[in-house]
């Protein structure tokens, strides 16, 4: 209370006599009762006290011991400094969904304690700042020891009246003078918004937005819950029954969106990207073998997330009964091959067409291509589109080019054809200074070369765009190559730098 700090703190500021708010300093006044000013508070006559022991202030002529002269005092030089600059430091916005730093606002007139009127309330704003030019007002509130109660708060909000209150009470524990009334209205700090239609009606409409937001992504997330419960129970019953027409839709549904962000069937057929599970789990017949070629067109470089570890103890597994195997087992294999090849390359990818794989893919590769019913010519033909020599034991392109005419004439015109659409970035077809691509062409020409259907099966649902010769397609399927990281080593270099150009234009 103030009569605590009365020992320290003085009354400096008075009413001139016969007026009712004209404020004066004690420095401006004469001594004494001639100071003619009374107490703000109680209007008892003061006297000036301007003595050279104590700091110069107002005193009670009847020693009376006055509670509310220093904060009415600071409330009314409050009020006569604000109307007499016009200018506040409006409050920083600082909402959930909106902010707005503290602004300087000039007003063209500030009035004090006017009456305003609606159908509900009568207020007297301690201030109100006016722009008539421009139409609208500010009230100021200004707290000294009681802040704006919460009912007088919902009634100013209710009225959709711009309000501020600016903090003084800190004041009333100094001998507060004008020039610190005008630098606590200037000040970014000390204040808030009771009510800011404007700022409000953004806060509002953003906190719609963002539940708006919300509730959308509640509802994507439930879509993509029930889409992700359908693949399961799709993929689950082409596993138990292997039918190729389910197949074909699991292969659609691959090519009609591989890489957005939203849940992909991938994930449900590749579990933790390891195509190890999709090979234990996947039926091994011909619509086994599309699901897993398309998958791994369309996630090549995922493939290096398999365990590669497995993959090499099941080739072993297979090496002790490669004679005895059903043609399930042999399907098996072939993925197995498919994997460790991919791996092996990777392994080498600076050598690139000079590979030199593991003595134990040596010999299952052998194997491997001994057995007629495992169809590596699949692996041959897309040997082309992953710039890797697979599924065939040549060492560059234009030896496997004469490898598909003297063993495999009945992939010949496929091979063509996936070497006409590779012609963005073509690999090396020479063969000890011989034109293989210009043999190959004379060859299929000359000869009737009747496509093996199960491959040609296999090639036009996984790698469609093969058959197709629109450019845009090409496009869409090239996407998948992984860029190659160096090139120094490896041979064919005009070869590889076109690869490594169309990566940079693209």
């Amino acid at each position: 209370m103030e009569s605590v700090e009365q020992s320290h703190l003085h009354l400096r500021y008075a009413i001139q006599k016969g007026t009712e708010n004209h404020l004066r300093f004690v420095d401006d006044v004469p001594r004494g009762l001639e100071c003619n000013c009374v107490c703000p508070y109680c209007k008892v006559d003061l006297m000036a006290k301007q003595g050279q022991k104590k700091e110069h202030h107002f005193a009670h002529k009847n020693n009376k011991n006055c509670t509310g002269a220093r904060m009415t005092a600071l409330h009314m030089l409050a009020q006569k400094v604000l109307t007499e600059t016009k200018q506040v430091m409006l409050p920083e916005y600082n909402g959930n969904y909106y902010k707005r730093c503290a602004e300087i606002k000039t007003f063209e007139r500030v009035e004090k304690e006017q009456v305003c009127r609606n159908e509900d309330s009568m207020r007297r704003p301690d201030c109100i700042g006016y722009n008539d030019t421009k139409g609208g007002n500010i009230w100021i509130e200004i707290y000294c020891r009681h802040k704006i109660d919460e009912t007088k708060k919902a009634e100013i909000r209710a009225q959709q009246q711009y309000c501020i209150e600016i903090d003084f009470s800190d004041l009333l524990k100094t001998n507060y003078s004008e020039e610190d009334v005008k630098n606590r209205l200037l000040e970014t700090s000390h204040r808030e918004w009771i009510c800011c239609p404007n700022f409000d009606r953004i806060e509002e409409r953003k906190r719609q937005e963002e539940e708006r937001k919300k509730a959308l992504e509640k509802e994507y997330q439930l879509q993509q819950e029930m889409i992700l419960k359908q693949y399961r129970k799709d993929v689950l019953s082409w596993r138990e029954d292997g039918d190729s027409r389910k197949a074909d839709a699991i292969i659609r549904e691959i090519k009609n969106k591989p890489y957005r962000d939203e849940v992909k069937i991938y994930d449900v057929l590749v579990p933790h990207n390891n195509f190890m599970e999709f090979i234990e789990e996947s039926p091994k017949n011909e619509s086994g073998l599309s699901v897993f070629y398309t998958l791994l067109w369309y996630y090549y470089p995922k493939v290096r997330q398999t365990n590669y570890q497995t993959i090499k103890q099941n080739l072993k597994l297979h090496l002790y009964s490669i004679d005895q195997q059903t043609k399930e087992d042999k399907i098996k294999l072939e993925e197995l091959i498919s994997l460790r090849i991919i791996y092996i390359l990777e392994l080498n990818r600076k050598k690139y067409l000079e590979v030199d794989p593991e003595e134990i893919y040596k010999t299952c590769i052998k194997k491997y291509l001994s057995i007629p019913e495992i169809r590596n010519e699949v692996l041959m033909l897309v040997s082309v589109l992953y710039h890797h020599i697979i599924g065939s034991a040549a060492q560059n392109f234009g030896a496997l080019t004469q490898e598909i005419i003297q063993n495999h004439p009945d992939i010949a015109k496929i091979y063509v054809m996936v070497i006409d659409s590779q012609d963005k970035y073509p690999n090396d077809y020479t063969l000890d200074g011989r034109d293989m691509i210009s043999e190959l062409r004379q060859y299929v020409a000359e000869n009737d070369c009747n496509a093996n259907e199960y491959v040609d099966n296999i090639m036009q649902e996984c790698y469609s765009f093969v058959y197709e010769k629109n450019d845009v397609k090409k496009k869409e399927s090239k996407a998948i190559i992984t860029p190659i990281d160096n090139f120094s080593q490896i041979p064919n270099q005009y070869a590889w730098d076109q690869i490594n150009k169309w990566y940079q234009e693209s």
